[in-house]
């Protein structure tokens, strides 16, 4: 029968000692362990780089709403139907 090691990990981000069992293996080539707390902001900074600068769309052909830099649906491959998802009032008069 094995037992589970619990020995603490040293966080590579804030130096935190963590349990083996609530720690997540950064990516990269080396092992590297970080708690949630680091992980959970790392990921935070990550989806608002990655969201600045795509505008919304919206394709009439197929009703696909998406955020994107360029304009083509990434649903139905086409770009000829493809308008901004930002309505106005002015647009609905």
């Amino acid at each position: 029968m094995t037992g589970i090691l619990r020995v603490p990990i040293e966080c590579a981000m804030c130096g935190v000692m963590v349990e083996p069992a609530s720690a997540l293996l950064l990516p990269g080539k080396e092992k590297k362990y970080g708690c949630y707390g680091c992980y959970k902001s790392t990921q935070e900074r990550t989806k608002q780089k990655e969201s600045e600068g795509k505008i919304s769309y919206l394709c009439d052909r197929c009703h696909y709403k998406f955020k994107s830099h360029t304009a083509s649906c990434p649903y139905c491959n086409k770009g000829d139907k493809v308008r901004s998802a930002v309505v106005t009032v002015h647009d609905l008069l």
